[in-house]
């Protein structure tokens, strides 16, 4: 090939690269286009249904709590007598630290009044409860967003059905549950969710950290949290030998569901918020995938 040849060969390849570069920058801001535009529809209805959520559906779960602890406390004279008992206070004193004296009181707890698996059971009912009111909001932020979406692709003559939205996402938010649970496990901590079952919106709820630590082992965190002052407030009136003793342990025990579901509150906010930062980040995933169909690359 002479040098003019070899010349005009390379301007022409290299106009087609420019031309190509051109071609598919432009795809890619069209793209990015499209998803800002289907992000800022999703945004304020996103921060609604999180802000309505969080003001209502814990304070739910906390009543639901509070009055499962209450009426277990109803009848509590079998804990009372035996904690006031001269053979308690001798084991009390014989305890080496903190610990014994809470696994002491454990022991006649989980006998007289509840077991950690009872506890863990109502947990599971509530988390029940609640995702119904979480999924049921979804359906219809999906279908909000499916119905503004539409609106803004309408000119692409492409549709997207609420349904469509929520198959899209769903394996997403699974993903985010998944990646909870594999940090737990290498991080060394129990969680009352042993793997993702179908109901993803109940899984997320129940990534709830149980206790590892003796005497509390299987016991759910949040209710450890409570017991524990609880604990050490009757041991220390039964050492200094309170003359009202009984009456003070059974107040104590009655007020025990405020306290339980005060912690519980808190665990179900955490664990409603990491679900909305899932489904949020899907929704994004969602857009990015949505600009794709609609503007896809030609390489």
């Amino acid at each position: 090939m002479n040098r003019r040849k070899f010349l005009t060969s390379a301007a022409t390849a290299s106009g087609l690269v420019v031309l190509g570069g051109g071609f598919w920058a432009r795809q890619a801001m069209a793209r990015g286009d499209i998803r800002r535009e289907l992000l800022r529809h999703s945004t304020p209805l996103l921060t609604a249904k999180a802000h309505q959520e969080l003001k209502t559906l814990p304070e739910q779960a906390r009543e639901k709590m509070r009055t499962y602890f209450h009426g277990a406390c109803l009848n509590v004279s079998g804990f009372v007598d035996e904690v006031c008992s001269p053979n308690f206070r001798e084991k009390l004193a014989d305890c080496a630290n903190q610990a014994e004296q809470h696994g002491l009181f454990l022991q006649v707890f989980s006998r007289e009044v509840m077991t950690e698996v009872q506890v863990l059971d109502r947990v599971r009912t509530i988390a029940e409860e609640i995702s119904q009111d979480l999924d049921q909001n979804w359906a219809k932020c999906c279908q909000e967003l499916a119905d503004e979406w539409g609106m803004s692709i309408k000119d692409y003559r492409i549709t997207l059905s609420a349904s469509e939205l929520m198959d899209h996402t769903a394996p997403l938010v699974r993903n985010g549950i998944h990646r909870a649970l594999e940090l737990a496990h290498r991080g060394g901590r129990q969680l009352l969710l042993n793997d993702v079952v179908d109901d993803i919106t109940r899984s997320a709820l129940l990534l709830l950290p149980l206790e590892m630590r003796a005497p509390w082992i299987g016991w759910p965190l949040f209710a450890v949290m409570a017991f524990k002052p609880v604990f050490e407030y009757f041991a220390d009136k039964i050492r200094n030998r309170a003359a009202t003793l009984q009456r003070t342990i059974s107040e104590q025990l009655a007020y025990l569901g405020n306290r339980v579901s005060g912690e519980f509150v808190n665990e179900m906010k955490l664990r409603i918020a990491d679900l909305q930062q899932w489904q949020g980040q899907a929704i994004e995933t969602a857009a990015a995938h949505q600009a794709q169909v609609l503007v896809p690359s030609f390489i």
